[in-house]
């Protein structure tokens, strides 16, 4: 592999290692609130809640902030086209 290849996915697993903490401190305070559901998916008891999107939205605005050219595709329905 080559010198510039392996810092690049250094910098991208540092980006992803952050998002994904900040985002489990997010739910963790959270939920500590208490979850509200805010709507369903396939059945009754596929829920939604109001984490689910702060936790996706959270994910998406860091990820298109530093790298505003990449795709994202989110459970909750956020995305972007890359």
């Amino acid at each position: 592999m080559r010198e510039g290849l392996s810092v690049a996915y250094d910098d991208l697993l540092d980006l992803a290692v952050k998002v994904a903490v900040e985002a489990a401190e997010l739910v963790r305070v959270r939920r500590r609130e208490g979850v509200e559901v805010a709507a369903t998916k396939s059945s009754p008891v596929d829920v939604v809640t109001e984490v689910d999107r702060a936790s996706e939205r959270l994910i998406y605005e860091r990820l298109m902030t530093a790298r505003p050219d990449d795709g994202f595709l989110g459970e909750e329905g956020g995305s972007a086209e890359s």
